[in-house]
């Protein structure tokens, strides 16, 4: 199931969390190349109900085209750390990460500002794994 058909349970940020476009409305392009995904302010934290509906996340993640500061990253299950990055800079590639999510049930995905911030992170074609025979309609956003 991909990142972006997900439902947040919980977004907190001092702005909105935006699909497919940054704050200008304009498409995600990291290091130059056009994503689909979640763009998010540099300090952010958004969470998920998995409900251990899933066995696997994958994500590309990075400063979006036009950031001005490091952005680290995190994904936590159930407030334990599965994988973190270093400060990632505007301009680089997208670091890809991928975690088991076996028995979690609330899945975040955090943004650190490194520095003076003014960046905007980017997490991009993420993708979920559903356990075999689950029914994935609860989770579905009503807005994709």
């Amino acid at each position: 199931m991909p990142l972006l058909d997900l439902r947040p349970a919980f977004f907190k940020s001092p702005e909105r969390l935006r699909r497919n476009r940054t704050r200008a409305k304009a498409g995600l392009t990291c290091d130059g190349v056009r994503y689909r995904g979640l763009s998010v302010p540099a300090s952010s934290r958004i969470g998920f109900d998995l409900d251990a509906a899933f066995q696997f996340f994958t994500v590309h993640v990075g400063v979006l085209d036009g950031g001005r500061g490091p952005v680290r990253f995190k994904i936590l299950g159930d407030g334990k750390v599965l994988a973190s990055t270093p400060p990632l800079f505007p301009g680089a590639e997208p670091v890809t990460l991928g975690v088991s999510l076996e028995h979690v049930l609330l899945l975040e995905l955090v943004t650190i500002a490194e520095g003076s911030g003014g960046s905007t992170g980017g997490w991009l074609e993420g993708e979920l794994e559903s356990v075999p025979g689950r029914n994935l309609a609860e989770f579905r956003a009503v807005e994709a």
